[in-house]
């Protein structure tokens, strides 16, 4: 059955039979399970081919499928179809940064990015949570998405934690204090909607806090002595000596 047959009120048999949708998921599984193959299991990737050419690749390949959702969706004539394609919209939203946070964060071929690898993890990883969190709150994903979501969004946490933790000049550099500490609760908000109809979730959240609270107060300190190293020196004031007059009383002899 379509999902657009799934309700709160149960399962409508005379539904919609659908499985383009599956097709879609599928081509994305793909890219996916080829990241992880040659990142985490050995699998090499092609001949005559550098691993930033191949990781290049795999962005693009992402590129083009999100966009032929998206192309797809607002060609849609089909009323029906209209909440499906929204939410495919939406999964998309989500896998696209998935795969960029999978591709630099650390790995069994790469366990030390770079600094710049770091970042672009730690940014995407807050559009994963921020993805979940829409998507939990949406009709059909408060009824259908638990699992991957708290999987996916504990995972990348971590990594957001990690790029916090590492790159802390880059990302005081870039972003407000702010920003960061409303990406710091990005990941709770998506745990607790969670937690609500699966009660596993709740577990992550307070894992969550519990490896947030020293990495936020150490990031809390870095900003504190940056600032201080950024003030201006203050000159001491010199009192003159009596008897010494100022420049403007200088009188010739």
């Amino acid at each position: 059955m379509d999902d657009t047959a799934i309700t709160q009120s149960g399962i409508d048999r005379g539904g919609r039979v659908s499985k383009f949708t599956q097709r879609i998921i599928c081509r994305f599984r793909l890219i996916e399970a080829e990241v992880v193959s040659v990142l985490w299991h050995g699998e090499p990737i092609p001949q005559n081919m550098t691993i930033e050419h191949w990781e290049q690749q795999c962005i693009d390949a992402m590129s083009r499928w999100r966009q032929e959702i998206y192309a797809s969706a607002q060609a849609n004539k089909d009323r029906g179809l209209v909440q499906r394609w929204k939410e495919m919209m939406l999964y998309s939203d989500i896998a696209y940064p998935y795969i960029l946070v999978t591709l630099y964060r650390p790995s069994k071929l790469n366990p030390s990015p770079t600094t710049e690898q770091m970042m672009i993890s730690l940014a995407n990883a807050v559009k994963v949570a921020d993805g979940y969190y829409l998507q939990a709150g949406a009709e059909t994903g408060r009824i259908k998405y638990v699992f991957h979501p708290c999987h996916h969004v504990f995972n990348c946490a971590v990594i957001f934690l990690q790029g916090l933790q590492r790159c802390k000049q880059e990302v005081s550099d870039t972003y407000t204090w702010k920003e960061v500490e409303d990406w710091m609760y990005v990941f709770a908000k998506c745990f607790s909607s969670i937690a609500e109809r699966w009660g596993a979730a709740k577990r992550c959240l307070e894992e969550y806090d519990r490896l947030l609270l020293p990495i936020k107060k150490e990031y809390m300190d870095f900003l504190d002595q940056k600032a201080r190293a950024q003030r201006p020196l203050v000159q001491p004031e010199i009192s003159m000596p009596e008897g010494i007059s100022g420049a403007g009383e200088y009188r010739h002899r």
